[in-house]
């Protein structure tokens, strides 16, 4: 059972690690919302239709849609800022499945402080790059997250980013294959849980009838803000021990209605 738990937990630190999470758009073409926007109604579950409508009515899933997320990472001594542009260049129906894949750019913005010798995490933080691609996969009113090469036979294994509608008190298993331990292990390892609708303010404007995602696994702590019709706007990481951890917020987007 530890190899198992180990064998996932090391799985979707590496989906964590490449930065995954809506994101990006390229800022040439892209135009700022203001600070005051109000982009979207307060949404209520009967705001939205039934059936596979309704995913695309909680998230944007439709050619050239965009994200700008400014991610800032910080470790012992040193911080780094990426700015994180994520586009929508594919959407394509499948028996079961509508599938988008996401190109993203990362271009680090500024770097301050100097890692410790021996600091492993500090000298990610420096180097890191995001992948060239990665997949939402919509089955039903779940969504996953796949990055790399689409495989739709592994998806078991793919983070389970959603599942619509969001309400409090709504929660699941990160991965199908968490989903499978024993009773005995369901606890709340890889547990994300809706725990707060409500208003969120980032760079990208003030956004209201958002819902607050939290999980923990590992030694940290994840928060994740989703408002509906647009997208993730906020996530936060932070570890339980040292002083480390990151944030992510929404800068501008483009949403194609």
């Amino acid at each position: 059972m530890r190899n198992t738990r180990d064998g996932v937990l090391q799985a979707i630190l590496m989906l964590l690690l490449t930065g995954i999470v809506v994101t990006a758009c390229q800022s040439g073409g892209v135009t700022s919302v203001p600070r005051k926007a109000t982009p979207h109604l307060e949404p209520t579950l009967a705001s939205f239709p039934d059936g596979a409508d309704k995913v695309s009515a909680w998230l944007p899933l439709r050619n050239g849609d965009m994200w700008v997320y400014r991610a800032t990472f910080y470790s012992t001594g040193i911080t780094t800022t990426l700015l994180m542009t994520d586009t929508i260049v594919d959407v394509v129906e499948k028996p079961g499945y509508t599938i988008a894949e996401v190109h993203r750019d990362e271009k680090i913005e500024k770097v301050r402080g100097v890692p410790q010798s021996g600091n492993s995490t500090s000298d990610t933080s420096i180097r890191r790059v995001g992948p060239a691609r990665y997949w939402w996969i919509v089955s039903g009113e779940k969504v996953y997250l796949q990055k790399g090469r689409l495989d739709l036979s592994n998806l078991s294994e793919a983070l389970i980013e959603l599942e619509f509608p969001l309400e409090i008190g709504r929660k699941w298993y990160l991965t199908e294959e968490r989903g499978k331990f024993s009773s005995a292990s369901a606890d709340d390892w890889m547990l994300r849980k809706v725990v707060r609708q409500g208003d969120v303010a980032v760079p990208a404007g003030e956004f209201t009838g958002c819902f607050l995602m939290q999980d923990a696994w590992g030694d940290s702590d994840h928060s994740s803000w989703f408002c509906p019709g647009i997208g993730f706007v906020k996530r936060t990481v932070k570890a339980r021990g040292p002083a480390e951890g990151n944030v992510q917020e929404l800068v501008r987007y483009r949403v194609n209605r």
